[in-house]
């Protein structure tokens, strides 16, 4: 953590993603450390900036949070924002239109059409734009369409100097969530900007919690997998399901189809974790994952080798407040009671 412009503190949060070794830190399957400097408020645009580092004794692949074709794109659009108080997405600028590279950082290519690897030890820096921010979001969360964890309570700054990349927005870049998947009731009003149960303005983000609630286990033909649930958490309006997905079958996994997309429940068709539902275990609402147009805020599973983890994570309607604990139920697999909701 370091001070800038007086009391606006700037944090540098870390997370290890890719996929890694249960057992211990993932130092075998090209694991990333993902530092965020900064989010910048400018006229036009948002600027997140990144430092991105492979912390693996080997080169790594150069289409870490690549967007289009993997091994092709040069662009880091899978990073998203989210504003949990009004319930938006904010996506990537793109360029010429909605299909276009990410406005940003380009990865190098030195020759032929895949990104030059990432070295070990090296630092990359990364800029990320994204639309502009209302003047009265002073926190964004970090909502990454990559097997890593979410940040939350990321501050916004004012930028000090303007972005590296020309401007040139595409539209449709923010996305409003959309909310009808909490049965039979609807969810409680979103906590206001000045809400005790939001955050007051400390110079603080948070990463969740690896403290494991519960598991269940998958299975299809050969492939095995557990799921390790940790405590569940809020972020604004929204509660934040945190879990790993390890891989326990003695050849790779490849998530196709996805093992855990639901395909069974209307209001999650399609997610990648539709098949977790949270129940109240009082009123016996039932929650969906949290879905933006086709999308959902959520991630993924990985491609696994055998003891290999990937980190999970879907967000959810926050029940009311004083709903401490909740039920997991997973499609087909079981359940998990009394996950508690930090």
């Amino acid at each position: 953590m370091r001070a800038t412009r007086g009391a606006v503190l700037v944090l540098t949060v870390a997370v290890l993603v890719g996929c890694s070794k249960s057992t211990r830190p993932p130092a075998t399957a090209a694991p990333f450390r993902v530092e965020v400097k900064a989010v910048e408020r400018h006229s036009a645009l948002t600027a997140m900036k990144m430092v991105i580092t492979t912390t693996g004794d080997q080169p790594a692949s150069g289409d870490f949070g690549y967007d289009g074709l993997r091994g092709q794109s040069v662009s880091f659009g899978r990073f998203r924002l989210l504003d949990p108080v009004a319930g938006k997405v904010y996506l990537t600028l793109r360029e010429k239109d909605a299909n276009g590279l990410a406005f940003g950082t380009r990865h190098p290519v030195t020759q032929g059409i895949l990104p030059d690897e990432f070295r070990p030890g090296v630092r990359y820096p990364v800029e990320v734009y994204s639309p502009p921010l209302p003047a009265d979001v002073g926190r964004v969360s970090l909502v990454p369409d990559l097997p890593m964890a979410p940040m939350t309570g990321l501050p916004v700054i004012p930028g000090a100097s303007g972005p590296v990349a020309k401007e040139r927005v595409s539209d449709k870049a923010t996305a409003i969530l959309d909310d009808p998947y909490a049965r039979p009731a609807r969810g409680p009003t979103p906590p206001s900007r000045r809400s005790a149960s939001w955050g007051t303005p400390t110079a603080r983000a948070t990463t969740p919690t690896t403290r494991t609630a519960g598991s269940l286990g998958w299975q299809r033909g050969e492939d095995r997998l557990r799921v390790d649930f940790h405590l569940f958490y809020r972020d604004g309006a929204y509660r934040v399901a945190s879990f790993d997905v390890v891989s326990d079958g003695a050849q790779r996994l490849i998530p196709v189809p996805a093992p855990f997309n639901g395909w069974d429940s209307a209001f999650s068709s399609g997610a990648d974790f539709g098949a977790f539902m949270l129940v109240d275990p009082a009123t016996k609402t039932r929650c969906h994952p949290l879905k933006m147009y086709t999308e959902f805020v959520e991630n993924w599973v990985p491609a696994l080798d055998h003891g290999m983890t990937g980190r999970g994570y879907v967000y959810y309607p926050a029940p009311a407040d004083n709903v401490s604990s909740v039920t997991l139920e997973a499609e087909n697999l079981g359940q998990v009671g009394n996950i508690l909701i930090t």
